[in-house]
């Protein structure tokens, strides 16, 4: 089973309903709006993935399968600032993040999906390539979907807009960038998917105990 398989697999087995769409899948999630010490504050957030994330550090409430949080000021996003094994870290500028827990309400998060809007392919592919080094980005499906980098002399034609570029695998992280239409005309969304203990082949399962 690859990568990509897997990843889908376990987003569908996750929850049925469909509250929030994330860009790996479609997932019911609860409120972080509500919690006294919410994850986001004034729209800024530091997701600290140098280890494993728990529940606590990812202000996941007893009961909930999942979390979302929305940019209170939608025309400047959230500020996600990522640490990433190993000390690297980048900074995203989302319209939303959402967080799942496949295992069910008292499994530790799986999943944790952060949501950026471009306005143009250039857009996108400037912040794509200027990542590409701290998240690993494969390249060649990174010029494939953003075109090459900007001020290459790559002969490659301007980049679909769309497809998925596989990102860092170390330890319990995994990412892939989901690159599709924004549903505003123009607009394009790249969903980083930061999956933890994500098997690679076989069971669809997270290997994360469900407590």
């Amino acid at each position: 089973m690859s990568r990509h398989t897997s990843r889908r697999a376990l987003c569908a087995a996750a929850l049925s309903a469909v509250v929030v769409t994330t860009g790996a899948c479609s997932v019911s999630v609860g409120s972080s709006t509500a919690d006294k010490d919410p994850l986001v504050k004034d729209d800024k957030v530091t997701l600290d993935l140098t280890q494993r994330p728990t529940r606590a550090s990812l202000h996941l409430r007893d009961g909930e399968q999942g979390s979302s949080a929305a940019a209170a000021d939608s025309s400047k996003g959230i500020d996600v600032t990522v640490l990433l094994p190993g000390g690297g870290s980048t900074r995203i500028t989302a319209y939303r993040l959402a967080i799942l827990a496949a295992g069910g309400p008292k499994a530790e998060p799986s999943e944790l999906v952060v949501n950026a809007k471009f306005h143009s392919r250039e857009e996108l592919g400037k912040a794509l390539w200027a990542q590409q080094s701290v998240l690993r980005l494969d390249q060649d499906a990174l010029t494939r979907t953003a075109g090459p980098e900007p001020g290459s002399t790559d002969g490659a034609g301007p980049g679909s807009g769309l497809g998925v570029v596989q990102g860092l695998q170390q330890d319990f992280l995994t990412l892939d960038v989901d690159v599709r239409d924004g549903a505003e005309s123009g607009t394009i969304l790249a969903n980083y998917d930061f999956a933890f203990d994500l098997p690679l082949s076989g069971s669809a399962t997270p290997s994360a105990s469900t407590g």
